[in-house]
């Protein structure tokens, strides 16, 4: 009877530990993650866009921060001047729902630069839904009419 009580908290134990482990793995990575973004901002602002790019790479496999980090990969693009390479990670930023109003923005930028003026409009739209800052939506509004000029000259 004593040799099966042990073998039963022996084998409690061992759950017990695995869980704890993997817990402690899951919470160790997300902090990672986040000192990826932290540091790949800290890189975008001595303006050090690759070495910020390969910080946020490292962020975009974590569900929690996928839409903050491929946002800030486009960022890095857009700083850049690479509006190209930037517009897919304003794209996947988007779809990842992510809180971050100039994603729209600046994708509708890069959209433009593409031709693609109908979509550069629909995510205009969408960043005069959320924007709070009165600059960017003063922009948002200018473009808009732009782009709404453009469609009628283009019949």
């Amino acid at each position: 009877m004593v040799k099966s009580v042990f073998s039963i908290n022996l084998a409690m134990i061992k759950k017990v530990s695995l869980i704890l482990l993997f817990l402690l793995l899951s919470v160790t990575l997300t902090f990672a993650q986040k000192g990826a973004i932290k540091k790949g901002n800290k890189k975008i602002k001595k303006g050090e866009y690759n070495e910020a790019i390969a910080y946020f790479n490292k962020a975009v496999n974590d569900s929690e921060y996928k839409g903050e980090a491929n946002y800030y990969i486009g960022e890095a693009y857009r700083l850049s001047n690479r509006l190209d390479e930037a517009m897919p990670y304003y794209a996947k930023a988007i779809r990842s729902k992510v809180d971050i109003a100039d994603a729209y923005l600046h994708y509708a930028y890069s959209l433009k630069t593409k031709g693609a003026y109908s979509e550069a409009q629909s995510q205009i739209r969408e960043y005069l839904e959320f924007a709070e800052d009165e600059e960017g939506i003063a922009k948002a509004q200018k473009e808009l009419e732009n782009l709404n000029q453009i469609a009628i000259i283009a019949e």
